[in-house]
């Protein structure tokens, strides 16, 4: 009896979550449709608070001395140039401005995988150790949002917040990120080869490199300039506490200063327990410790 009664509930969640996938995806591509999807275009995809600004800032900043396009690289043009999936407008700025340069768009995306958006889609992807993410998703949403009002302990355990939400992205993403398509950047390597790092990215992108110019574009891209121009207009948070502002400390493995052994231990655990297969290897693979 239990048995059988299992064996429904998958069938109709999936056909429901199916139906969803579909559904948001003929939006999108209504949306955007011709020339936008027919034009030259990637997604860059990641989980929240994986490095993905300052990814963007880098691309811009190169995008920005390569083509000659004479933006202020603040976040206004950040947005421009790599925009969102959710703002058409920037898109058609984003497409006015490279496509004389013969450039690349780059869409970005927070989303789960959607079959019926991205299966055939070239796919930038960032990833960052568990640990260092979730720390600092806490603060995103406790401190810059002021959306959340506990303590970090109870945060990452919050099934919609806190680490299932990130396996659940992982184990999303992770079967169309090892069938090819695709390209796998993770934050750490953007810290510790940041040139070779970008230099792949651009490859990918099939846009030449320059090594000065990358070099140039990583000095205009540095924490310290990030957070001189990470102040958000009519958002109402501490400027003054660093742990409030949308470019915090920008460490690797600095999460022991926030998350106790029991929390590690608990997200371990989690991850050890949900994690598909898939997953695993996938992380494992791309040099991400669980």
């Amino acid at each position: 009896m239990i048995i059988k009664h299992l064996k429904r509930i998958p069938k109709i969640n999936l056909t429901y979550l199916t139906y969803i996938d579909f559904v948001s995806a003929m939006k999108i591509k209504k949306s955007l449709g011709n020339p936008y999807l027919k034009y030259k275009h990637y997604f860059l995809c990641s989980f929240s608070r994986s490095g993905r600004t300052w990814l963007r800032f880098i691309l811009s900043n190169y995008f920005n001395l390569k083509f000659n396009l004479g933006l202020k690289m603040d976040f206004n043009g950040l947005y421009t140039l790599i925009p969102s999936l959710v703002d058409k407008d920037r898109i058609n700025e984003a497409y006015q401005l490279l496509y004389n340069h013969n450039g690349p768009l780059i869409i970005t995306t927070h989303s789960q995988y959607n079959p019926f958006l991205f299966k055939y889609e070239k796919i930038l992807f960032l990833t960052r150790s568990v640990y260092d993410t979730l720390v600092s998703l806490y603060f995103h949403n406790a401190k810059f949002h002021q959306r959340y009002e506990k303590s970090i302990k109870y945060f990452i355990r919050e099934p919609n917040l806190g680490v299932m939400k990130w396996i659940n992205y992982m184990n999303s993403w992770s079967p169309k990120l090892l069938q090819g398509h695709c390209i796998v950047i993770t934050y750490e390597q953007l810290h510790n080869k940041s040139v070779e790092s970008v230099e792949k990215v651009l490859s990918f992108l099939n846009i030449s490199c320059d090594i000065a110019m990358i070099q140039d574009a990583l000095e205009l891209s540095s924490f310290k300039i990030m957070k001189e121009k990470s102040s958000i207009v009519d958002h109402n948070y501490d400027n003054n506490d660093d742990e409030s502002k949308k470019i915090r400390k920008g460490e690797i493995g600095a999460y022991d200063k926030y998350l106790d052994n029991d929390d590690i231990q608990y997200i371990r655990q989690q991850c050890q327990i949900n994690l598909s297969k898939k997953s695993k290897y996938f992380l494992v693979h791309n040099g991400i410790v669980l």
